[in-house]
């Protein structure tokens, strides 16, 4: 009798761990709808982050440490087969060969590939090519949004040694791109086709540009709008500055070429390793993001591969 009291209550046992596996699978790939409830957002988005966190327990005992990825060494980059490819192309050969790129390479390329796509969501299989693929998808009436041409833009600046990684603001998505010259992270908008300066001049992070539209001070953000006739900034700047006022998400992962993990993978995934700065954050951020941080500041250390510059130490020391 009592074995099979032990043996119903591991049945029963199995069965609900069975079931809540199975209410957290489909969590994680229901898509979120505009009229779902309060504990229906909670269960999608709590989904997620738990399906993302069982896998990176599954990949730390294989993959190594689950640590913020912010951009290829220069060495790696200039090596990689793709890399060479995106400088040797005549699509985008100009871009190379004239020293080390900085902001007005960076506005170029924004200004370069928001004249070469129709803003709008992408086909499905459009979504996960690289830019040279996208590039010859464009020739086909490929449309890309902010997300996509983000990452277009960074493959752009690492084909020349640079550094960049995507931000998330409000429903927006940007590239904030290493400046050698300003020894800083500056904001280039693609999809927009604009970065922003102060008053004196000095391009702006996403986190200064929070700051300054957080604070009622647009007067110190200047807009410097591409040539492309496409530029979404000419007729929706608001938009745009409303989406900086909540906060941000700096997404590590910016090796798409020479680490090109699936989506779900949790070094990838916003969800495990974005690193978010929100001062009144959602219930929807808290439970999507796993890493909260109330120290910006920290979001902006230079990428690893350009700590040895000159400028970089020098600034370092100080």
């Amino acid at each position: 009798m009592a074995r099979r009291r032990v043996s119903r209550g591991l049945i029963f046992a199995l069965l609900a761990l069975a079931g809540l596996g199975g209410s957290i699978a489909i969590g994680a790939i229901a898509p979120l709808e505009e009229d779902d409830s309060l504990a229906v957002r909670v269960w999608k988005l709590g989904s997620v982050r738990l399906a993302i966190s069982a896998v990176a327990v599954a990949v730390s005992r294989t993959d190594g440490a689950l640590a913020p990825l912010e951009g290829e060494p220069f060495e790696e980059s200039v090596l990689h087969p793709y890399l060479a490819r995106i400088r040797r192309d005549p699509r985008t050969r100009h871009f190379y060969g004239r020293g080390h790129l900085d902001l007005t390479d960076y506005a170029a390329m924004a200004d370069f590939l928001r004249s070469e796509f129709r803003h709008g969501l992408p086909a499905g299989w459009h979504y996960s090519f690289h830019v040279l693929e996208m590039l010859d998808a464009a020739d086909e009436g490929a449309a890309l949004a902010c997300g996509g041409i983000s990452r277009m833009l960074i493959q752009l600046v690492q084909a020349g040694g640079g550094y960049g990684r995507r931000v998330q603001l409000t429903n927006h998505v940007v590239a904030e791109l290493w400046s050698r010259q300003h020894a800083k992270w500056v904001a280039v908008d693609a999809d927009y086709d604009v970065y922003f300066t102060d008053a004196g001049g000095i391009p702006l992070s996403v986190w200064e540009i929070h700051q300054r539209v957080r604070d009622g001070r647009r007067d110190d953000v200047v807009p410097h709008v591409g040539a492309s006739e496409t530029a979404l900034f000419r007729r929706q700047p608001e938009t745009l500055y409303t989406a900086y006022e909540d906060g941000f998400a700096v997404e590590y992962y910016a090796r798409w070429v020479s680490r090109n993990l699936p989506t779900w993978h949790p070094s990838r995934n916003p969800s495990h390793s974005a690193r978010v700065y929100y001062p009144d954050a959602t219930l929807d951020q808290r439970i999507y993001f796993r890493h909260h941080t109330d120290d910006p500041e920290s979001l902006y250390d230079p990428p690893a591969g350009a700590r040895t510059t000159p400028r970089a130490a020098a600034k370092a020391g100080a």
